[in-house]
């Protein structure tokens, strides 16, 4: 006599009876939950155990746009016949950092194994990862706001300036003229 394999079993009686069938889908679905509910957790470990370094980066791009933007206000200002301006810089992303990783291969009997971890340097007894590089955000768009936005001539100079500065298209910068 042959003995039938679990699934066909279980194929079996899923056919013979409702409720083992919903009751197995409703275990396969909560399976596929749960595996989606823990990749997702994994990522969350690594932006979590950063909290405080993430909303200090925030806070430090913040910070940056908002000199970036006070900046463009001050120049601009200064520009004949533009007056009181409000400047906003909006960016695609945030800035990217690059850190150095140290690689090691282990080789064994079975082959050969690759690891990479940050490479690090240590300051005044505390670790910290070493930077290679740091890519600013791209610019999407600025929108600026000037009392002498109305005279074509210092819109199209506002315009110019913002996006010599910027090094980004004429087309991404829009000028409107400042309610008085």
């Amino acid at each position: 006599m042959k003995k039938e394999s679990p699934l066909s079993l279980l194929s079996k009686k899923m056919e013979q009876n409702k409720i083992v069938k919903y009751c197995v889908y409703g275990a396969l679905f909560l399976c596929v939950i749960i595996i989606f509910i823990s990749s997702l957790s994994s990522k969350a470990p690594a932006k979590s155990n950063g909290s405080a370094e993430n909303a200090q980066q925030n806070s430090a791009a913040k910070s940056d746009t908002e000199k970036l933007e006070a900046r463009l206000e001050e120049i601009l200002s200064g520009m004949r016949g533009v007056g009181k301006v409000r400047v906003m810089v909006v960016f695609e992303g945030t800035e990217e950092v690059v850190i150095a990783s140290d690689e090691s291969e282990s080789k064994t009997e079975s082959g050969s194994s690759k690891t990479s971890r940050p490479a690090t340097v240590t300051n005044s007894g505390s670790e910290a990862p070493i930077v290679v590089a740091e890519k600013n955000p791209k610019v999407v768009g600025v929108i600026v706001v000037a009392e002498g936005a109305g005279d074509i001539g210092v819109n199209y100079n506002i315009v110019s300036a913002v996006s010599t500065v910027l090094g980004i298209n004429k087309n991404k910068v829009q000028v409107f003229e400042m309610n008085n």
